[in-house]
């Protein structure tokens, strides 16, 4: 029998919430628990869904890890199920554009009140989980509420102590590509990584795409399904998205989907900020969340045709930042550093520093720089960080109201 924690965090929540109860409180109180930081392991997050009904036994679960792909393979899969005729729940983390996106049903945004009646019964019970932990038990009892029949998750950090490897059982478990980020936490070695990313995998098939040596190895225990990349009409841009969309199809295969319903659902899958290519008058801008050694690579290989280009880039400083910079910026005729939201968020002046190294026209950006290099000619590319997406993104749109402090 499992043990029960014995953590109280700070700053519980024992408040009773009302069936009108709106939005905007429920995410306040969700942020408050922002207070118990971040705590890796499941115990806590195996007692709340308990307490609230264990809402990932009404739904199949198929769970998805890896260092980068994982959102669009998540994507992929939930636009496959929804073409085959399933309700699904879509769990990503982070948001990027909007806090809603994090939890999707069949593609859509729920609404405010959906959230708030959903939500607010979870909050109720909430007394020692981390506000992740209980976000990830949230959008579980959202989706059971919407009559969801598949819950599509992505891992938050890791696999093995993540949160969401609370639920209790899986009908696949899915490893996307594997390379070096979060090594304080989850080891130094792609071997190591590797063994807390296939942590997820509970009496369940695993299947992943083709991995380094140093992976294979590690995964070679599993007997895992090893998907071929896709080769048909993709919708999400890069050459990097047929390796996600094998492994997609793969996995709706097990799921006994038909093959009609996995090509026109690979077709139809669209996320925003991952290679996301946006025209504009005066030339193309491309977003992409692009933050370690592995994504940086994929990037680099889809905008070589562009290059020479204009980067935005800000990064956080727990990240390997001079790797990144050095696979990108040779491909840069000029590059504008951004602020990615402090604590975590790399000093401008420190990050323009390392920039210069592989970059001789490097600057600060501050509103009129920002505003002034979107208009000249030619290809942007904004990177380094989810968290400076949304910001750029407006700019782009033609608002102004975002501030290069908080991007």
């Amino acid at each position: 029998m499992r043990k029960k924690s014995s953590l109280m965090l700070a700053n519980p929540i024992r408040m009773h919430y009302n069936k009108d109860m709106i939005y905007e409180e429920v995410m306040h109180r969700l942020d408050r628990l922002g207070a118990n930081g971040s705590v890796y392991g499941t115990e806590r997050v195996v007692s709340l869904l308990n307490r609230i009904g264990s809402p990932d036994e009404k739904m199949h679960i198929v769970h998805i890890a890896g260092t980068n792909g994982k959102g669009s393979t998540a994507t992929m899969i939930s636009s496959v199920l929804r073409e085959a005729g399933h309700t699904v729940g879509l769990f990503t983390s982070p948001a990027v554009f909007e806090r809603k996106e994090c939890y999707l049903v069949n593609g859509e945004l729920c609404s405010d009140e959906q959230i708030a009646r959903s939500f607010s019964r979870v909050l109720e019970r909430a007394t020692e989980t981390t506000a992740f932990e209980t976000e990830f038990c949230c959008a579980l009892a959202l989706f059971a509420d919407m009559g969801c029949d598949y819950a599509v998750v992505e891992c938050g950090l890791g696999g093995l102590q993540d949160a969401t490897n609370a639920v209790r059982s899986k009908d696949v478990a899915v490893l996307t590509s594997v390379s070096l980020d979060h090594t304080n936490l989850l080891g130094t070695t792609l071997s190591e990584i590797a063994r807390q990313k296939v942590g997820i995998v509970k009496g369940c098939p695993l299947v992943t795409g083709k991995q380094s040596d140093e992976v294979t190895e590690v995964l070679r225990a599993y007997d895992p399904v090893v998907a071929e990349e896709y080769r048909g009409e993709l919708s999400l841009q890069g050459k990097f998205q047929n390796y996600n969309a094998g492994v997609a199809r793969a996995t709706c295969r097990l799921l006994g989907i038909g093959e009609s319903a996995i090509a026109q659902g690979l077709k139809k899958a669209y996320l925003r900020g991952r290679n996301e290519h946006i025209p504009t008058k005066n030339g193309l801008c491309i977003l992409d969340g692009a933050h370690n050694e592995g994504a940086a690579l994929r990037l680099r290989e889809c905008i070589a045709d562009y290059a020479p280009v204009t980067f935005f880039i800000g990064m956080f400083q727990d990240k390997a930042v001079e790797k990144v910079l050095s696979i990108l910026l040779p491909l840069a005729k000029k590059t504008i550093i951004l602020q990615a939201p402090k604590p975590r968020g790399m000093d401008g002046e420190e990050l323009c520093r390392l920039a210069k190294r592989y970059c001789s026209d490097v600057k600060i950006g501050d509103e009129t720089m920002i505003q002034t290099t979107l208009s000249e000619t030619g290809t942007k590319v904004v990177c380094g960080s989810f968290s400076i997406l949304s910001g750029m993104r407006r700019w782009i749109d033609g608002q102004t109201e975002s501030t290069t402090g908080n991007l």
